[in-house]
């Protein structure tokens, strides 16, 4: 059955958008019900072009842990995926595990080079602690870990709690 989006329609979305959007921007419903606000419209986009490897990098550019997150979301950019009001929401999750399963191994991350001389010490190797860690590289800090248990991971390698 085909209904056509008549202005009206369209205003009502629109308006339910800007709601939805924290700074009134028309951002993907999915990109704003994301906790990191991930890129989602483009890597979806560059997963279905076949360009995994480039789909990885955006995936990687938002989130330090993409292997993780492809598993352990509880996906809430599903929930708010417009698809879902013609027929069922985009499987951003599972696109995203494809390509973090296809790309992974095959990842080169290129080494941050130190562009500033401050030195950063992060007590604690849990998720936080390795994602600050990852984004101050990222932007050229000099970085030490420090960890009290024998390996890094924190609760992700010990059990993510409920």
């Amino acid at each position: 059955m085909y209904l056509p989006i008549t202005d009206n329609i369209q205003n009502n979305q629109v308006n339910r958008m800007k709601k939805s959007s924290p700074d009134h921007s028309l951002m993907p419903p999915c990109q704003v019900a994301c906790p990191l606000h991930m890129e989602i419209r483009e890597y979806v986009d560059l997963v279905a072009q076949g360009k995994i490897m480039e789909a990885l990098q955006v995936i990687r550019n938002d989130n330090p842990f993409p292997s993780i997150c492809a598993y352990i979301c509880n996906q809430p950019c599903e929930e708010a995926c417009r698809r879902s009001q013609v027929d069922k929401p985009v499987a951003i999750r599972a696109l995203k595990r494809f390509a973090v399963e296809f790309g992974g191994d095959r990842m080169i991350q290129a080494k941050a080079e130190t562009t500033h001389s401050e030195r950063v010490a992060i007590v604690g190797s849990g998720p936080a602690g390795l994602a600050v860690a990852y984004y101050l590289r990222k932007l050229g800090y000099p970085v030490t870990v420090f960890e009290a248990d024998s390996e890094p991971g924190g609760m992700l390698r010990v059990g993510i709690p409920e």
